[in-house]
Formats: structure tokens, sequence, C-alpha cells
């Protein structure tokens, strides 16, 4: 039996046997797959000289386009709606076929609710975080810093749309943690997610949630017990339902597994108790050039300057970090900390790379030399050269620092 992927009923060229089970995709605008088939004939000519092989099928799910499932979301390892476009049809392994059957049947019961761009009221989610996953963060993650960028199998398929909010959440003893509160800014696929963020190194997950706003982190935020025992998740159907307890003021972490929806109510009992939101802003040169992009947690501005000409996001360009990683090293120019050396294959690439000039102090857009312009730097050492917002402190300055502090 095989598994495909098509476009249209009436195909270019022989494609199934029957038995053969197909996943239905509408082209064009659509990009979303809306009906599982099982064929039915054998192929037979279709008298169309452009379409002249042709299957029957029975359908077992078939919902509309407009309520169908993004395309992206079915495969973790490549494009399909790239690949389906250059061709009728195209095989789907086990892991994709079995994806997109799931969505499709959480689509067709209601379960789901598709993406549409003028949704009127967000929705609060929680997404779990295993404590393995939850210590590894918090060791290379100060807490204060804000979260952009987290990942699962399960976001589309829990209706998770731009504008939501989702809490990330672990269980220790019994305790439910609570580090921060995002808001969706973007919900993509790997390939988007790592275009956005500037690296590979991402979470092995169909759905990544690409932030706008976020609390600051504390890992070692504990939701009062009182107030866990108040919350309620919410079901596909709205359909309100308490946390599970092993025994008295012991939660279930398997209550918390997976993503869940929270209750309006839920939510607000937890945001009265976390700080304010953050935008996950950051700061473009306005020419537009890629290359430009830098990071605006590491920023520092002349006083009273105005910022509004820097519009948007992300320092982590992959161009301007591969070039200044290539060229000046994996290793702290100010501490000399080397994240490999110092723990294994877990740091293997991971640097800051330092913008040695601030860019709000060019008078006028200036294309950045790696070589001159960058330099790299842990997160310590980065965060202490932007200590103070008004005055960048010089990498060797920051050796002098360094340096006479080893020697007390």
């Amino acid at each position: 039996m095989h598994r495909h992927l098509v476009r249209f009923l009436a195909l270019r060229g022989v494609l199934s046997k029957i038995g053969d089970e197909l996943i239905l995709y509408a082209a064009g605008g659509q990009q979303k797959i809306f009906a599982k088939a099982s064929v039915t004939s054998n192929v037979y000519g279709g008298g169309d000289t452009g379409w002249p092989h042709r299957l029957d099928v029975d359908y077992e799910i078939n919902v509309s386009p407009e309520n169908g499932v993004p395309i992206a979301q079915v495969s973790i390892d490549r494009d399909l709606s790239i690949s389906v476009r250059r061709q009728s049809y195209i095989r789907l392994n086990e892991a994709e076929f079995d994806r997109a059957l799931s969505l499709l049947e959480a689509a067709d019961d209601g379960s789901i609710s598709i993406p549409v761009p003028n949704k009127s009221k967000n929705n609060y989610f929680t997404t779990y975080w295993k404590n393995e996953t939850w210590d590894e963060n918090a060791s290379r993650t100060p807490n204060g810093g804000l979260l952009d960028h987290t990942a699962s199998d399960y976001f589309v398929e829990r209706g998770i749309v731009p504008g939501d909010a989702v809490y990330i959440v672990t269980v220790k003893k019994g305790k439910l943690f609570v580090a921060t509160k995002i808001t969706v800014g973007q919900l993509c696929t790997t390939v988007e997610a790592a275009k956005v963020l500037g690296t590979t190194n991402l979470w092995n997950a169909y759905d990544h949630i690409i932030s706008s706003e976020s609390t600051p982190i504390d890992w070692d935020f504990e939701l009062p017990i009182n107030i866990t025992e108040q919350l309620e998740f919410l079901s596909a159907k709205g359909v309100s339902s308490p946390l599970t307890f092993k025994s008295p003021q012991f939660l279930d972490e398997q209550t918390l597994r997976g993503v869940r929806r929270l209750s309006p109510d839920s939510a607000e009992l937890i945001d009265n108790l976390l700080p304010p939101q953050k935008p996950i802003t950051s700061l473009w040169i306005p020419t537009g050039n890629p290359d430009e992009l830098i990071d605006a947690e590491f920023e520092s501005f002349a006083d009273g300057m105005k910022n509004s000409k820097f519009v948007t996001f992300y320092e982590r360009d992959p161009k301007n970090r591969a070039a200044a990683v290539q060229i000046h090293g994996y290793t702290c120019k100010g501490c000399h900390l080397n994240f490999e050396q110092r723990y294994g294959s877990l740091g293997k690439d991971y640097i800051h790379v330092h913008h040695i000039k601030p860019v709000s102090q060019y008078e006028k857009p200036k294309k950045i030399d790696p070589v001159t312009d960058l330099t790299v730097l842990c997160p310590n050492c980065h965060a202490m050269v932007h200590r103070k917002k008004t005055d960048t402190l010089s990498v060797e300055r920051l050796r002098e620092l360094i340096k006479a502090t080893d020697a007390i």
C-alpha cells in the first residue's frame, strides 16, 4: 500500500493502485490539505489529453479547503508545498501520513481551530517542558531574559494562532512552575523558524512559535498551591475541568503534559502574579538589508535619541553571524569562555555576536563589516558591555575589569 499527497484527482501519469491511500491538497492560495481518500479503481483514461489518467476513490475525510489544515504543518523535514508544486503527487512517509491524517481528523470533528486572520478573541494555553529541558534552558538563559521561541508537535492541532498567549510550565515535586508567558507572533515550520531565528539548532518539532511579547523569565517561579488548585482547562467543546492531583496539594504532572487550553479566568489568576509582558522588539536599519539586522536586547542608546528610525527584529541574521564566527571563532573575546570546551557537545557553536559600535550611533545606514564591526562574546560579557544603556563598554575595557577582579 502506498500513501501519497496529491493535488488533484485527475492526475498526470500513473499514480496508484486499488487500496492505496491519498491525502488531497488544495493548490493555489489555500495551501491546505482537505481530504483523505482510498483508491477504489485501477487507472483508466480520462478522455482529456491534459489529464489522461484518472482514479476512482472513496472519501473517508472530506472538509472544505477553507477548513483544511495548512500543508506546512504536515512534515517536519521538508516543505511539501514546494514539492507538490513541482509534480502532481509525492509519496508521503509514514510519519507524514500519520501527521496529516491526525490533523484532518481533528479538523473534521472540530477539535482544532484552523488559524484565521480575524479571530475575534485570543485564547490561553500551557505548554509543558520536561524538567531536563527546563533546567537546560535555565542554565543558558538567565532570569530576566525574554523567551522569543518555543516548539511543539501540537500547537496547530490545539488551535493556537497568532495573538494567543502561551505559558511555559513544568511540574517539580508536585508543584507548578511558570517560567514566562509569551504572546504568539508567528506560528511556523522548522524551516521558517530557522530563517527567522538565524539558526538550525532548533527543537525537532512540527510547530514553532516566534514570540512577539514575553514576561521576563523566572525559572524559579512556583505558582502558589491555592492558585494552582483553582486553575481549569477547557476541552475542544469548551467544557472546563480542574487539574489533577496525585494527593492533596501534590499536582500530577501528567495533567499538564503536552499543550492544554486554559480558561480565561485561570489565565487571569496567573497573570496577576506575573510581571508585565515586554515586546520582543529589535532594531533594524531602515534600508531593509538583512545584513544590517541587530539585536535589541543588547543595544545602547545615546541620551534622548529617538529610536523610531529602527523598526524591528533580529541580530541573528545567518549571514552576519556566520561571517562573524568564521572570523572571530566561538571563544568569548572578553573572558575567553569557550562553550564547547566548558559544556562539551551541548555548547558546540554557541556564542553571541556583538556589534562593537551600537548601530543607533551611526549617523546614517551603514553596511556591517564582520571583521571590524562585529566580535563574539559570551552572554554574560555581552550583557555587561551593554549594562549601561547609554554607554557601551569597549571589549578592551571589559577585559581590564575582568583582569582587575581576577587579581583580587
